[in-house]
């Protein structure tokens, strides 16, 4: 029996050349949701077939008119960036209509040529006519609303929603898991939805499926176990990480004491409610005048009555009502002593608590990283083994011989000001100790030359590399005179060691006071296969930023400069090369409050940036989960693993009681197998995340003979049969086709999942997994994309004109997969992946053009050899031991030593610390290896 692509009685994507004005259509959102006119005005709800929901356009010239059929009005751009249905017709109703990669399309607005769009998917979002029409937000797709065609986009839609719920979740009685018959429930549901999707015989049986299983996912959310028992001893942790304390006098958030002047009982009362009863005080937490809270000897009193829930969207985070008069405890600051009332709305994070257990450990040792809620302003503080939290901000991390150097601002709190740049290290990158003041601000008076790093003075984005040249350290800092950033200035200095003391050498304005000029947020970063270094700053007054090749000692700035992102206002800098091209994440201009991060790549690292898209893909991505960047970091010894370092700022108006060095941490991992750099939301996480992010890997070439993957580039998402369809999936065993590649005689290329004698077909083209036969429709043709990234097109052997295709996946959710007309975008990139938990395969790690080599070459500088490369970790004694087998190569050391593994041609692979008696496998591909400066041949 074939796979089919779908299981729709009628399914017609529909794209911008096969637009009939004289039908009518549902237009839908890429999140499943659907465009609006119930409300009168555009925006999402859930799709339910009504006439509310049902558009018509008709043309005007090279643009069409969007008309709600039941408001008889045209989508309209009202203002900067709003929508209105409208009566009108002038251009702000007109709306050109771009293919953007399989049957997703975009509208641009005649009025400003910005795109139609949201910044949230959940129903009665709003639509928006700003837009820049590069994130999956601005897309859409169109379904004819007919009677002959049932449309079950929005219910399919609705059990990926419910699927991804179940997967996100856990099972169990304690706090925050959900109870087993609530997840029997969930999955009953699911199932009873996807017994309609395949067998539905009206429009009414999908829309009656759809609102059924939305009503069962929210009876699941309302079902999770609160994290507290009855009777047990807590610490209740305000969001600011400041704990509720029995002052004797009153009631405050106090910073951490762990005694029992914080612990709380909770207990429950007749009527269901709670009450939090002081431990040291032997009373109870109580609502008291319009506002205030005390602390009463009787739980009598319904002030005293509390209801404990879930905050909204929150996993960790509970809201503390007041019976009484249905307020919420919480706060106006977040300083230590701050006062606690009893009037809060709930609608913030400053009325947000989480219950800790008294007995539990807190603090380190760490074994994983946490972020808290991505929707808050606040965070949850990271300690040093000192129990204080890291006073760190805007730096980066260096690794060395096994230790790992946190660098970045560190700020006095009375009052807050620049204390200088400090240290702290870790063996882990779980658990940090304070290790030094790197540089520690001298108290001494400011020059006016400005020829000083002295109290005083504003210090920021501190960023260190060692130079291979002289053997120094060498740290940059955004420097002002402290006040306001007028100077835009950046102090250079220098040490023997890591952790230093720094030497100051000078501060200056780069490229002097005349435009363009200056600098601000900045970044540095080293080219290993050159050995040089690179400074970017913020520049213009933040309008473009300049990117500028370093002398030979890093000291100062070489006259090999460029302009980069040209009037586009980026900042926050955070600039890496990976697989010898380079990328870089940075952030928009406003202030303390965050936006929406940007990713940019280049072939060359001055010149020639693209931009991509906002890294961020999960929910609060339009704050980049409420943080900025501030350097990325490649975890030695981890294949492709690199770290988005951020931080959530505790500045602006939003805080009456603003102090930067209480600022957050935001660590999350990087995901770059595609080629493009996705961050994903994990609220807690470790650095096995890499593992299994990069279980498939990428091939420059893929071979015959050979099993793969196929990943979608633009969904990060592979090619499965999931539910009897062809869909872009997540990595999963069960679903994910392992394809056999085999060279047939006439030049094409057989795709055939040995295990189920299936292969990839194309049957009238329609896109399925077929019996193995002979046909033609089973051959492939297979051509490079030209990207230099490892990504092909495929197409059926007997129709060129079109190819295998992405039409609705997305970094976030699965989607359809078929055959469409061909085109050079990423929709219709696939790449050959191997399985590394199976396969020993050689990956790509190069993905230049050469254009870099070529310009560097051109100006004297030399590829570094392998052997420049190892030579200072050059195996001189007989203490390691290397030996390969048929997987790869085992090490072993009678001693510790830093172990770092070559290929041939100097491109770095690991990278990690081995203990004296311990012995490590690392799989590889055959091949010629360099292992601390000696050769090794696998294979």
């Amino acid at each position: 029996m074939k796979v089919l692509l779908t299981t729709l009685l009628s399914c017609v994507f529909f794209l911008a050349n096969a637009l009939d004005t004289n039908k009518k259509y549902y237009i839908f959102h890429s999140s499943g949701m659907v465009l609006s006119a119930v409300d009168g005005r555009p925006n999402l709800h859930t799709f339910d077939a009504t006439n509310g929901q049902v558009f018509q356009f008709s043309a005007t010239g090279n643009t069409y008119f969007i008309k709600s059929v039941s408001q008889n009005k045209n989508v309209a751009k009202t203002g900067d960036w709003d929508t209105e249905l409208s009566s009108g017709t002038g251009n702000v109703a007109k709306f050109s209509i771009e293919e953007c990669g399989g049957e997703y399309v975009r509208f641009k607005c005649a009025a400003n040529n910005l795109y139609l769009g949201t910044d949230g998917i959940a129903p009665g979002s709003y639509v928006y006519s700003d837009k820049n029409g590069k994130e999956t937000l601005h897309f859409w797709f169109l379904r004819e609303a007919s009677s002959n065609v049932l449309v079950t986009d929005g219910l399919q839609g609705i059990i990926n929603k419910a699927e991804d719920r179940l997967a996100s979740t856990s099972e169990g009685d304690g706090g925050g898991d959900y109870p087993s018959s609530a997840r029997k429930s969930l999955q009953n549901a699911i199932d009873e939805a996807k017994t309609v999707l395949g067998n539905a015989s009206s429009q009414a049986n999908i829309v009656s499926a759809t609102k059924d299983l939305n009503a069962a996912i929210t009876a699941y959310n309302g079902s999770r176990n609160l994290p507290f028992s009855s009777g047990k001893k807590y610490y209740v942790v305000h969001a600011s990480n400041r704990f509720l304390t029995n002052t004797g006098n009153g009631v405050s958030i106090k910073n951490a004491a762990y005694n029992a002047s914080q612990q709380f009982t909770i207990e429950t009362l007749s009527d269901g409610t709670y009450a939090l009863k002081s431990v040291s005080g032997n009373n109870y937490l109580n609502a008291t005048g319009e506002y205030n809270t005390n602390f009463a000897n009787s739980s009598n009193n319904s002030s005293a009555h509390l209801k404990i829930a879930y905050a909204p969207n929150e996993d960790k985070y509970v809201r503390i009502q007041f019976s009484s008069n249905n307020k919420y405890l919480g706060t106006d600051g977040t300083s230590d002593g701050k006062g606690v009332y009893s009037d809060k709305s709930g609608s913030d994070g400053k009325h947000y608590w989480m219950l800790i257990p008294a007995d539990s450990q807190i603090g380190q040792p760490y074994s994983q990283f946490h972020i808290g809620s991505p929707a808050l302003r606040l965070g949850v503080n990271w300690n040093d083994a000192d129990g204080k939290h890291i006073n760190a901000h805007g730096g980066c991390v260096l690794y060395k011989d096994g230790v790992y150097y946190w660098f970045g601002e560190n700020y006095r709190a009375n009052p807050v000001k620049s204390n200088g740049i400090v240290c702290y290290t870790s063996t882990d990158l779980y658990n940090w100790k304070y290790e030094c003041m790197a540089y520690k601000c001298p108290e001494a008076p400011l020059r006016n030359d400005y020829q000083d790093m002295n109290y005083g003075r504003t210090l920021e984005r501190p960023k260190v590399m060692y130079c291979p040249n002289t053997g120094k350290y060498v740290m940059w800092v955004h420097w002002e005179n402290g006040s306001g950033y007028a100077a835009s200035r950046v102090a250079i200095l220098y040490s023997d060691k890591i952790t230093g003391p720094y030497t100051f050498v000078k501060t200056m304005r780069p490229r002097g006071d005349a435009q363009p000029s200056g600098s601000r947020d900045q970044t540095l970063m080293y080219d290993p296969d050159y050995k040089v270094g690179y400074h970017f700053g913020s520049a213009e007054e933040n309008m473009t930023m300049h990117g500028t090749l370093l002398t030979n000692d890093y000291l100062d700035l070489s006259p090999t400069w460029e302009r980069m992102f040209v009037k586009k206002q980026y900042e926050a800098p955070a600039i890496f090369k990976y697989h010898k091209r380079f990328v870089a994440i940075t952030s928009g201009c406003t202030g303390w409050d965050p936006n929406p991060a940007h990713s940019s790549y280049s072939q060359m690292q001055l010149s020639g940036w693209e931009d991509l898209v906002n890294p961020c893909v999960d929910d609060e991505k339009a704050t980049t989960y409420h943080s900025q960047s501030n350097y990325v970091f490649k975890v030695p010894g981890k294949y492709d693993a690199y770290i988005y370092m951020g931080d959530r700022w505790k500045g602006g108006d939003y805080f009456s009681d603003a102090n930067v060095g209480e600022s957050w941490h935001i660590w999350l991992p990087i995901d770059m197998r595609t080629v493009y750099p996705i961050i994903r939301l994990y609220s807690d996480w470790d650095l096995s995340i890499f593992d299994k992010i990069n279980r498939y890997r990428r091939v420059k070439k893929f071979e015959d003979g050979k099993t793969y993957v196929l990943l979608s580039k633009n969904a990060n998402r592979i090619l499965s049969v999931k539910d009897g369809r062809m869909q872009l999936t997540e990595d999963n065993d069960d679903i994910n086709l392992s394809l056999k590649v085999a060279k047939t005689d006439d030049g094409f290329y057989k795709l055939t999942d040995e295990d189920k004698n299936m292969a990839l077909d194309a049957t009238n083209g329609q896109l399925t997994m077929a019996p193995v036969s002979n046909t033609p429709s089973q051959r492939w043709k297979i051509t490079d994309s030209g990207t230099h990234d490892g990504y092909f097109y495929l197409s059926p052997a007997g129709d060129s004109k079109v190819a295998l295709t992405n039409f609705s996946a997305t970094p976030t959710s699965n989607g359809v997969v078929g055959l469409n007309n061909a085109s050079k975008t990423t929709s219709c990139q696939f790449a050959f992946c191997f399985d590394s938990e199976k396969y020993n395969m050689e990956t790509i790690t190069d993905e230049s053009d050469g254009t870099y080599d070529r310009w560097m070459q051109s100006m004297g500088f030399e590829l570094t050899s392998v052997e420049d490369h190892t030579n200072e970790n050059k195996n001189n004694d007989e203490n390691i031991h290397v030996y390969s087998t048929d997987k790869g190569i085992v090490i072993s050391s009678e001693d510790d030593v830093d172990i770092r593994i070559w290929t041939i041609n100097g491109q770095m692979l690991d990278n990690f610390e081995l203990k004296a008696g311990d012995q490590k496998e690392i799989r590889l591909p055959r091949g010629v290896y360099v292992v601390n400066g000696e050769k090794v041949m696998v294979g």
